[in-house]
């Protein structure tokens, strides 16, 4: 997958991919997410298409990742998700001693 992320990224400067571990209840041969954040909203379509074509390129027969290009506004919501989702795992602090 670091191949498909380095050549994504690298054709499309200023995006930045994310790889999820994902379980497809259709297709066992799906095993990851591909998140292309920060698309320009002219280019999100091309992008997906490209990154598509990456992964026929390199994983044919099988394509093993869905591809999800977000433009500005989709990508603000991804990362705000992730956001509740660390912070719910964020271990707290523990309570302190008491002294009597």
């Amino acid at each position: 997958m670091a191949v498909v992320v380095n050549t994504i990224e690298a054709r499309f400067p200023g995006v930045r991919v994310v790889v999820e571990p994902y379980r497809s209840p259709d297709d066992e041969t799906i095993r990851w997410w591909v998140y292309i954040l920060h698309c320009r909203r002219k280019d999100v379509r091309t992008v997906r298409l490209f990154a598509i074509q990456l992964g026929l390129d390199v994983f044919r027969p099988e394509m093993p990742f869905i591809a999800d290009a977000r433009e500005g506004w989709n990508t603000a919501l991804y990362l705000a998700r992730k956001e509740v989702e660390t912070r719910g795992t964020r271990r707290s602090r523990p309570p302190r001693r008491r002294i009597a």
